[in-house]
């Protein structure tokens, strides 16, 4: 590759647009709960926050994310 710059700005972008595919498609298919869930652990929060925030168990949330983990591996085999 005659500019290696490029190559790393086409991963970027190319990262980004998966990452957006990924939540439009997560709004779509998953229910509110599992959303909300997805979308704060995407932002570092961790369980026994979401737990309190969301007024559930900390073994509720975890249940919620290996279900929210079983989806996301079914994208990536699409």
């Amino acid at each position: 590759i005659s500019n290696p710059y490029a190559c790393l700005v086409h991963d970027y972008v190319m990262g980004k647009i998966h990452k957006e595919h990924i939540f439009e498609k997560a709004k779509k298919e998953l229910n509110e709960l599992d959303y909300t869930i997805f979308i704060l652990k995407q932002q570092n929060v961790r369980v026994s926050q979401i737990a309190q925030n969301l007024s559930l168990s900390q073994a509720a949330i975890r249940y919620h994310i290996k279900k929210i983990k079983i989806w996301l591996n079914q994208i990536d085999k699409e």
